[in-house]
């Protein structure tokens, strides 16, 4: 069980926003399932940081989708910049 303690802000940038809105409906509801357990805090949902990539973080929505965050600890904001499936999820990251 989850304390109850302070939420954190979860927010989506530009692309993310444009990603969760191509989704469809059953998807959507499966993001914001993912994403309301990410407001209690990054650790309680089985997010993992990317390889090769320190400050980055994923996170499963099922087995084929993937939401990638990172972590504003100082001020609890989770900021989740990308929305994909599996395998374009890690498209470009070295450019990031």
């Amino acid at each position: 069980m989850m304390s109850g303690g302070p939420r954190w802000i979860v927010y989506r940038t530009d692309e993310a926003e444009q990603e969760y809105g191509s989704l469809s409906s059953k998807r959507k509801g499966d993001v914001k399932a993912v994403l309301r357990l990410l407001s209690l805090g990054p650790g309680g949902v089985g997010s993992k940081e990317l390889e090769g990539h320190p400050g980055m973080f994923r996170v499963h929505v099922s087995k084929r989708w993937r939401i990638l965050f990172t972590i504003e600890a100082e001020v609890r904001r989770i900021r989740v910049f990308r929305i994909r499936p599996r395998n374009r999820a890690y498209e470009g990251l070295e450019r990031r």
